[in-house]
């Protein structure tokens, strides 16, 4: 087993060190006749946001030469339609849902943590920062996780905020907090 939170009150122990990354496997419904999800330590969802998002306006879609740029807006129902429809499958996985949650406000991010409260299948949020992020705003957004929840969560960084971003987060000391640096793929070589 692996700790991916050993100074958390309860811990979020993986079997494997293979997370995919937010959203590679949907909600856990995409790939399972392909995959066994029992090779993964965790699932780390599609962006979830409190309320309905729709996808990005047109074009999201663009070609350049041989690269290919896609930009979704993270399109999803909202986290009562996401628990009501993916709860009982979050239950059979027998991995650990780890939900990577998009919140543009602290007053946001509460609603969400009050709304997971009592979701068993649940045991880690990752916080998407976009590249945007004030460390102010990340500050707040971690600071409202921490006092609605006793979930472990891992901060995911834009690759463009790592030397803004992480010192701050990892100076706030948080038994339960940790830090993930995703590089944002803006290309696609070789598409035609």
């Amino acid at each position: 087993m692996i700790e991916l939170a050993p100074n958390h009150k309860f811990g979020l122990p993986i079997a494997t060190p293979v997370l995919p990354a937010a959203g590679a496997f949907g909600y856990g419904d995409a790939y399972r006749d392909l995959i066994d999800y029992r090779c993964l330590g965790a699932l780390v969802t599609h962006p979830v946001s409190l309320h309905p998002r729709r996808a990005a306006h047109p074009p999201r879609v663009v070609v350049r030469g041989e690269h290919l740029l896609i930009h979704t807006g993270h399109p999803n129902p909202g986290l009562s339609a996401i628990l009501r429809q993916f709860r009982d499958l979050w239950d059979r996985l027998g991995l650990p849902v780890i939900l990577h949650v998009l919140a543009g406000t602290p007053a946001e991010m509460a609603e969400v943590m009050d709304k997971l409260s009592g979701e068993a299948a649940i045991q880690g949020i990752e916080l998407g920062l976009d590249e945007h992020t004030s460390v102010e705003k990340a500050l707040a957004l971690l600071r409202s996780i921490r006092l609605n929840s006793d979930l472990p969560v891992i901060v995911r960084v834009p690759f463009s905020g790592v030397s803004a971003l992480s010192q701050p987060l990892a100076g706030r000391r948080c038994a339960h907090t940790h830090l993930s640096a995703a590089r944002p793929i803006t290309a696609v070589r070789g598409f035609r």
